[in-house]
């Protein structure tokens, strides 16, 4: 388990700051500051600084005070984790990726170690170290959330290969299974199965989605396009008159818009 006392400073530091203005962060900065100069080797304003200016965007003064609580001995975990952020940003990933490495051995059960660890390596376009630190992340995490898996897809994505696609579609799979129904995901899926050439299967999934969705003349034109392609031609000529049809039942104000407009006459084209 990682130990308590980094879990206590990454809650307390690393959160309380997010979404701050840079004005704001100007004014709590100069006031962590003012308290600094009263109690230079107060480690905790140290961090509580060090946070601030790495939201700030200054991210060297941040290392920089990070340094100092380490020599005062403040708590290693998150001066490792605020080292490997730090770098990150500064596109010096080979100094993040020694920080993580010893956060890791730290507390080598705190998946967030590792999301930071795959982030380092992708910046380093070492996808496939990337993808092993994101699936550790992924098995360490209990409350799964979509950002965890669109950051192991990505990681597919930038190697590009079929296999890789392969892989990917699997993935996708993992959080449908493990989320539920997200049409993020389900549009991925359907990507990822025509670029492999898994048309059959594409369309078993757009069936999926046509019947569960409330807007449904996007997703016939798309069905239509993948019948076609198989020499369905019957089939295709059917999902053009569905989405027509899907056009027609909505608002006026949306029916008559420029881009329903567009796909009117797109689906028209290939009508004839």
């Amino acid at each position: 388990m990682i130990p308590f006392q980094v879990i206590f400073y990454i809650l307390i530091f690393a959160l309380p700051f997010a979404g701050m203005a840079h004005g704001e962060l100007d004014e709590r900065i100069e006031a962590v500051t003012q308290e600094l100069e009263q109690q230079p080797d107060n480690t905790d304003l140290l961090l509580k600084r060090a946070k601030l200016y790495f939201q700030h965007g200054d991210h060297m003064k941040s290392i920089r005070d990070y340094e100092k609580a380490e020599t005062l001995g403040g708590p290693q975990g998150i001066i490792l984790q605020g080292y490997a952020e730090a770098w990150l940003k500064l596109g010096q990933p080979e100094f993040g990726l020694e920080s993580i490495s010893q956060l890791i051995t730290l507390a080598p059960d705190y998946n967030k170690a590792y999301q930071i660890q795959a982030q380092l390596y992708m910046s380093q376009r070492e996808y496939h170290k990337a993808i092993a630190a994101y699936r550790k992340t992924l098995d360490m995490t209990i409350e799964k959330h979509t950002p965890l898996y669109h950051d192991l897809i990505a990681a597919y994505d930038s190697i590009g290969t079929h296999e890789a696609k392969t892989a990917s579609i699997d993935i996708v799979r993992e959080a449908l299974s493990e989320l539920g129904s997200l049409i993020t995901m389900e549009q991925k899926l359907i990507d990822l199965l025509i670029d492999t050439q898994q048309f059959d299967a594409a369309i078993a999934q757009l069936t999926e989605v046509i019947s569960a969705a409330n807007r449904k003349e996007r997703h016939y034109l798309r069905r239509a396009k993948l019948y076609q392609k198989l020499n369905k031609i019957e089939l295709a000529q059917k999902d053009l008159i569905n989405s027509l049809v899907s056009i027609e039942t909505l608002p006026i104000r949306i029916r008559q818009s420029k881009k329903m407009n567009e796909l009117k006459a797109e689906i028209e084209k290939l009508q004839n």
